[in-house]
Protein backbone atom coordinates (compact mmCIF):
# COMPACT_ATOMS: atom_id res chain seq x y z
CA UNK A 1 0.00 0.00 0.00
CA UNK A 2 2.86 2.36 0.77
CA UNK A 3 4.34 1.72 -2.66
CA UNK A 4 1.03 2.56 -4.35
CA UNK A 5 0.76 5.75 -2.30
CA UNK A 6 4.33 6.72 -3.22
CA UNK A 7 3.68 6.07 -6.94
CA UNK A 8 0.45 8.09 -6.81
CA UNK A 9 2.20 10.97 -5.04
CA UNK A 10 5.01 10.96 -7.60
CA UNK A 11 2.52 10.96 -10.47
CA UNK A 12 0.54 13.84 -8.97
CA UNK A 13 3.71 15.86 -8.34
CA UNK A 14 5.01 15.26 -11.87
CA UNK A 15 1.63 16.12 -13.40
CA UNK A 16 1.47 19.33 -11.41
CA UNK A 17 4.94 20.37 -12.57
CA UNK A 18 4.21 19.59 -16.22
CA UNK A 19 0.64 20.87 -16.47
CA UNK A 20 0.67 23.60 -13.84
CA UNK A 21 3.90 25.37 -14.70
CA UNK A 22 4.23 29.07 -15.21
CA UNK A 23 1.45 30.45 -17.42
CA UNK A 24 2.42 31.39 -20.95
CA UNK A 25 2.75 35.06 -21.72
CA UNK A 26 -0.45 36.29 -23.26
CA UNK A 27 -0.32 37.81 -26.69
CA UNK A 28 -1.59 41.25 -27.44
CA UNK A 29 -5.22 41.36 -28.49
CA UNK A 30 -6.57 43.83 -31.04
CA UNK A 31 -5.21 45.63 -34.08
CA UNK A 32 -2.89 48.42 -35.11
CA UNK A 33 -4.22 50.65 -37.87
CA UNK A 34 -1.82 52.78 -39.91
CA UNK A 35 -3.19 55.81 -41.78
CA UNK A 36 -1.93 57.81 -44.75
CA UNK A 37 -2.24 61.60 -44.75
CA UNK A 38 -5.43 61.33 -46.80
CA UNK A 39 -7.16 59.54 -43.90
CA UNK A 40 -7.26 56.17 -45.62
CA UNK A 41 -5.65 53.28 -43.83
CA UNK A 42 -2.50 51.81 -45.32
CA UNK A 43 -2.22 48.67 -43.23
CA UNK A 44 -3.90 46.78 -40.39
CA UNK A 45 -1.77 44.53 -38.19
CA UNK A 46 -3.79 41.98 -36.24
CA UNK A 47 -2.08 41.69 -33.57
CA UNK A 48 1.58 42.05 -34.39
CA UNK A 49 3.95 39.68 -32.66
CA UNK A 50 7.55 40.71 -33.00
CA UNK A 51 9.12 43.68 -34.70
CA UNK A 52 8.11 44.88 -38.15
CA UNK A 53 8.98 47.56 -40.67
CA UNK A 54 6.49 50.42 -40.65
CA UNK A 55 4.16 50.44 -43.67
CA UNK A 56 5.31 52.88 -46.36
CA UNK A 57 3.74 56.36 -46.30
CA UNK A 58 2.07 55.86 -42.91
CA UNK A 59 1.65 59.09 -41.01
CA UNK A 60 -0.63 58.06 -38.11
CA UNK A 61 -1.03 54.91 -36.04
CA UNK A 62 -4.04 53.97 -33.94
CA UNK A 63 -3.27 51.42 -31.23
CA UNK A 64 -6.37 49.27 -30.78
CA UNK A 65 -4.49 46.54 -28.89
CA UNK A 66 -4.40 45.94 -25.16
CA UNK A 67 -0.61 46.56 -25.04
CA UNK A 68 1.68 49.53 -25.61
CA UNK A 69 3.43 49.76 -28.99
CA UNK A 70 6.96 51.02 -29.57
CA UNK A 71 7.80 53.02 -32.68
CA UNK A 72 11.53 52.93 -33.38
CA UNK A 73 13.88 55.07 -35.45
CA UNK A 74 16.15 52.05 -35.92
CA UNK A 75 15.57 48.80 -37.82
CA UNK A 76 14.22 45.85 -35.83
CA UNK A 77 16.70 44.47 -33.36
CA UNK A 78 18.77 47.66 -33.25
CA UNK A 79 18.95 50.11 -30.37
CA UNK A 80 17.54 53.58 -30.40
CA UNK A 81 14.98 55.37 -28.28
CA UNK A 82 11.47 54.04 -28.85
CA UNK A 83 8.38 56.24 -28.85
CA UNK A 84 5.56 54.49 -26.97
CA UNK A 85 1.94 54.59 -28.12
CA UNK A 86 -0.38 53.39 -25.34
CA UNK A 87 -3.54 51.32 -25.94
CA UNK A 88 -6.47 53.30 -27.42
CA UNK A 89 -4.21 56.18 -28.49
CA UNK A 90 -3.65 57.73 -31.91
CA UNK A 91 -0.19 59.09 -32.64
CA UNK A 92 1.55 60.76 -35.55
CA UNK A 93 4.46 58.81 -37.00
CA UNK A 94 7.69 60.76 -37.31
CA UNK A 95 9.14 60.30 -40.82
CA UNK A 96 12.35 59.00 -39.22
CA UNK A 97 10.55 56.04 -37.62
CA UNK A 98 11.41 52.73 -39.30
CA UNK A 99 9.86 49.91 -37.26
CA UNK A 100 7.24 49.03 -34.64
CA UNK A 101 6.75 46.40 -31.97
CA UNK A 102 4.06 45.52 -29.44
CA UNK A 103 5.37 45.46 -25.87
CA UNK A 104 4.25 42.22 -24.22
Amino acid sequence: MRRLTAVAATFITASTLVLGGAPAASAAVGTLVFFHSTGTFTNVANPPAGCYELPADSQLVRNLTNSPVELRDEPCGAGGDPYVVDPSEVSPIDPEMLSYQVIW
